[in-house]
């Protein structure tokens, strides 16, 4: 009995001993994962989530975790996300949501703190029961695909400082019907609501001043839009595939409008441009087969590769663009309506384009140029008695067709191609043929038009007039730069007529030699303007004498079908538009 009585006593310490050191572990084991955990990048769990420690908490002041997964992403009951957690005996401040946090939860509703501040890509990627969420209003979003496929949201509240649109954000909600932006919002991310096809309409802010490429693609429900003021380039594919899209109002400082912007957009009707706008990418608005007018601004000066192909209900395509265009792609009208009609300005660059072969051109030019032609009767030196017997050699006079020029143009302007119709005493035209000669024109010009009576011999018709209609014309005449320093107050030009030889006399304040000069030449005939036209000077000593008949601008003497005018009743005009010194 007393040796049982000695075993139990020893077995009974051992126990206990066992106890302590079981207790003791339990402890520091604790102590240790606690202190583990609060460190940078450490984690611990509740019955929710796992947390990473972000900043380290101390005693007396908390620290700051994020949410790196959520635990329950089967269950689809409602999530709350805490302010605070507590592990060990540290606190912490809940402060972000990490990537793919969420990812495919099956969650139906979250309720985000003010705490948070900030949401990384792809946080609530397809979270396909979710319908409605609420962002605290200091929250930034960073990365792409935050709620992209969440295939049942309905509505999202953004935080109102939010100033930009993370790409791909919504991407596929297709539930998604209505969305109002932050009013401080900058940027609209790439493909940012690409297949959101329930979206009706969206208010973009005035602050906005980049939208993303495909940022609406695919919104296939959307039927109106406005640019806002700031944004000065439409990216590719912003609006392809709105098929519902009726109407877009462009921005005052909206330039270009990129590749595939508007493709596949069949119901857009209505276009409102601004005067900015310069290129149209290629495809810009290809299958919109819907609008029947387009009217381009003045200011369009590039038309890339198919940007209006398969438009099938194009009626009339309007180009006020009054100089060259820089360039016109040959298929921009790639099986387009065979009716359109294309309305321009007589743009050279238009007329002989490829892309505009097929359809019918109505121009425009009665506030660009005035013509008129009209016949007069001058002096001229009889080459024909000459030849016949020089003895003869007689002054006599003809009839002439004037062509006479005015045009708006502030600067010189050069004319390519003239329509001429030949027009019969009851009013109709019994012909017509294009005049295609470079005519350097500034303000106004007049000159004998290369047409008179004997062209009956060959053309087989009379006509008792010709009307002239301009179709081709370059607004920067060769050797012309408006850049160049004006000199009209600098250098003084008049006519000096000598002994029946007329010559330019050139003054100036001190110089001593032109290297170049551009001069308009206005030609008098009795006091009457008989001719205009253009010239160049260069390297002429200041008190040289430049006779008319020896210099480049000798044909303003009128030498025609070997006619010489008399010389002894004309004057000149100079009228210097710049000159190198």
């Amino acid at each position: 009995m007393e040796v049982f009585m000695k075993f139990k006593l020893r077995f009974g310490k051992i126990i206990l001993i066992a106890l302590f050191m079981l207790c003791l572990s339990t402890f520091f084991s604790i102590s240790v994962n606690a202190s583990t955990s609060n460190t940078i990048g450490g984690r611990f769990n509740d019955e929710n989530f796992t947390y990473t420690v972000r900043v380290k908490a101390t005693q007396g002041k908390n620290g700051k975790v994020s949410i790196a997964k959520y635990n329950n992403g089967n269950s689809d009951k409602k999530v709350k996300i805490p302010q605070y957690v507590k592990h060990g005996d540290y606190k912490y401040t809940v402060y972000r949501i990490d990537q793919l946090a969420f990812y495919k939860s099956n969650m139906k509703a979250i309720e985000i703190p003010d705490g948070i501040i900030s949401i990384y890509r792809q946080a609530f990627n397809e979270c396909s029961q979710i319908k409605s969420i609420e962002l605290p209003k200091n929250c930034t979003l960073y990365g792409s695909g935050i709620f992209s496929r969440c295939t049942n949201l309905t509505q999202i509240t953004l935080p109102s400082k939010l100033e930009k649109l993370p790409p791909t954000i919504f991407e596929g909600c297709k539930k998604l019907t209505n969305i109002v932006m932050p009013p401080k919002l900058v940027e609209i991310g790439t493909a940012s609501f690409d297949g959101c096809k329930s979206l009706i309409g969206i208010i973009l802010p005035n602050s906005i001043e980049k939208i993303g490429g495909g940022a609406f693609s695919n919104c296939s429900s959307l039927v109106n839009i406005s640019i806002p003021d700031k944004v000065k380039q439409l990216e590719h594919t912003t609006f392809k595939n709105c098929s519902a899209l009726q109407s877009v109002k462009f921005s005052n400082s909206l330039k270009v409008i990129g590749a595939s912007c508007f493709e596949g957009c069949v119901n857009l009707s209505s276009i409102n441009w601004n005067n900015n706008v310069t290129t149209i990418r290629s495809r810009a608005f290809y299958k919109c087969k819907s609008m029947k007018s387009i009217s381009l601004p003045a200011s369009i000066v590039n038309l890339e590769y198919e940007c209006f192909a398969y438009c099938s209900s194009l009626e009339s395509l309007t180009i006020l663009n009054k100089v060259n265009m820089d360039y016109i792609s040959q298929d921009i009208l790639k099986n387009a309506n065979d009716n359109l009609t294309i309305i321009c300005y007589p743009n050279e660059v238009i007329y002989n384009s490829l892309a505009f072969r097929e359809y019918k051109i109505d121009f425009i030019n009665t506030d660009l140029f005035t013509v008129n032609v009209q016949k007069q009767n001058y002096p001229y030196k009889n080459y024909e008695d000459y030849f016949n017997d020089p003895s003869k050699y007689t002054v006599a006079e003809e009839e002439f067709y004037y062509l006479h020029i005015k045009t708006t143009f502030d600067s010189p302007v050069t004319i390519s191609k003239l329509k001429l119709d030949y027009i019969n005493d009851k009013g109709e035209i019994v012909s017509s043929e294009y005049y295609e000669r470079d005519i350097d024109v500034y303000k106004e010009y007049k000159a004998i038009l290369q047409v008179d009576n004997s062209s009956k011999d060959y053309r087989k018709f009379d006509f008792n007039e010709i009307k002239a209609t301009v179709i081709g014309y370059n607004s920067s005449v060769n050797g012309y730069d408006s850049n160049r320093v004006n000199h009209k107050e600098i250098i003084k030009c008049s006519n000096v007529n000598e002994n029946g030889r007329n010559y330019l006399s050139i003054t100036n304040n001190g110089i001593k030699k032109i290297s170049d000069c551009r001069l308009y030449v206005k030609a008098y005939y009795k006091n009457t303007l008989i001719m205009t036209g253009l010239t160049n000077i260069g390297n002429i000593e200041i008190g040289t004498k430049i006779y008319n008949d020896e210099y480049s601008w000798s044909y303003l003497t009128l030498f025609y079908f070997n006619r010489e005018f008399d010389n002894s009743e004309f004057t000149y005009e100079f009228i210097p538009l710049y000159a190198y010194y």
